[in-house]
C-alpha cells in the first residue's frame, strides 16, 4: 500500500478510480492501493473465527462498558508496541479465550479499597455475570503503565480478585491481571487509600 503525500494533487481524497484504484485514509493517513475484489471464504474454519470475532466484540459493547474499563484498555493499547486502540486491544485478548473452556473471564474495572489494596471486579465475558473461572491469576503492579512487575496470584472470590497490599496510602500504581498468558484487565490506574 502506498502513502500519498498529496493524493490527486488535493490533500485528501477517497474513492475509486475506475475499478483500479482506491484512494482512503487509514489511521490518519491519506493512502492508496490497488483495487481489489474481496473474496468471502465461508469454510468451517473462517465462520468459526468470524463467530470468536463477533462474540469479542459483543462482550466489549454490551458487558465491559464502564469508564475504567475502557480507560484500562485504552492504556493497555498505549504501552503495547502494536499500534492499536483500546477497543483493539481488548478484542486481540479476548479472542484466544473463546477457544479455552465456556466461562472465561475479564476484567470490568478495579478500584482501590482499605488497606492499600485494590478489587479487580471479573466477569465473564459469554454472558457478563460475575465471573467464577478457577485458578490463578496473575497480578501485575507498577509505579507507570510500562514497569509492570508479577507480584503473586490470586485466586476469584465473589466475582473479584483482591491484592494483597500495593504500597503506601496515597500511591498511585498501575494493575494488570493475567492468566494463561493472556491479559485480562487493561492497565487499571489506581490511587491507594488507607
Amino acid at each position: 500500500m502506498g502513502k500519498v503525500a498529496t493524493p490527486l494533487l488535493g490533500f485528501s481524497a477517497s474513492g475509486k478510480i475506475a475499478d483500479t484504484l482506491v484512494y482512503f485514509t487509514w489511521k490518519g493517513l491519506s493512502v492508496v492501493r490497488q483495487h481489489v475484489i474481496p473474496a468471502n471464504p465461508k469454510t468451517a474454519d473462517q465462520v468459526a473465527q468470524r463467530g470468536k470475532f463477533s462474540a469479542a466484540v459483543g462482550s466489549y459493547r454490551n458487558y465491559f462498558t464502564s469508564a475504567e474499563t475502557r480507560a484500562a484498555w485504552n492504556r493497555f493499547a498505549t504501552a503495547s508496541p502494536k499500534v492499536q486502540s483500546g477497543f483493539n486491544a481488548f478484542v486481540s485478548q479476548c479472542i484466544p479465550l473463546s477457544k479455552l473452556a465456556p466461562g472465561r473471564t475479564m476484567s470490568n474495572g478495579a478500584a482501590a479499597i482499605a488497606a492499600m489494596k485494590a478489587e479487580v471486579t471479573m466477569l465473564n465475558i459469554d454472558d457478563g455475570e460475575p465471573a467464577d473461572e478457577a485458578g490463578n491469576f496473575e497480578v501485575w503492579v507498577g509505579s507507570t503503565q510500562t514497569n509492570l512487575l508479577l507480584t503473586g496470584t490470586k485466586t476469584i472470590s465473589d466475582g473479584k480478585i483482591t491484592t494483597d497490599a500495593l504500597g503506601l496510602s496515597g500511591a498511585v500504581v498501575f494493575i494488570k491481571i493475567r492468566k494463561d498468558n493472556i491479559d485480562r484487565s487493561g492497565i487499571s490506574k489506581l490511587t491507594l487509600i488507607t
